[in-house]
């Protein structure tokens, strides 16, 4: 395999918990890793700024739930790297209710984040 330190990794979920530990390894590892969160400004930033190997991390805001925002968040790091190695699908939203309190739209959103995502993202990271 070629060495790490010309590997790229998308790491959705990548700023907390394990998604950080995630991109984290991965960092130390030589992989220059984008690790992309949805609205946590202020943990993405703590994440950034704690990070052992930071100058082989960038964080990324992007909505996983939009398959858009998929394609784009793809396109992005292909325009600036060049290249996705490893594509690390970790992004998950968790929405606790008892079934009859749980609505349609709450279910279409997890599933948006939790299924979905990891569809649109390969798809859009398959290179032809």
């Amino acid at each position: 395999m070629s060495d790490p330190t010309s590997r790229v990794a998308v790491v959705t979920g990548g700023t907390r918990g394990l998604g950080a530990a995630i991109s984290g390894r991965l960092a130390a590892g030589g992989v220059t890793v984008v690790a992309v969160y949805r609205s946590d400004d202020v943990a993405a930033r703590d994440f950034k700024a704690g990070a052992q190997d930071s100058h082989r991390l960038s964080t990324c805001q992007s909505d996983v739930g939009d398959p858009g925002g998929c394609n784009r968040l793809i396109a992005d790091v292909l325009a600036t790297h060049g290249r996705i190695d490893y594509l690390v699908n970790n992004a998950g939203a968790l929405s606790e209710h008892k079934l009859m309190d749980l609505t349609a739209d709450a279910w279409d959103a997890c599933l948006r984040i939790n299924l979905s995502a990891a569809f649109h993202l390969s798809q859009a990271a398959i290179v032809p």
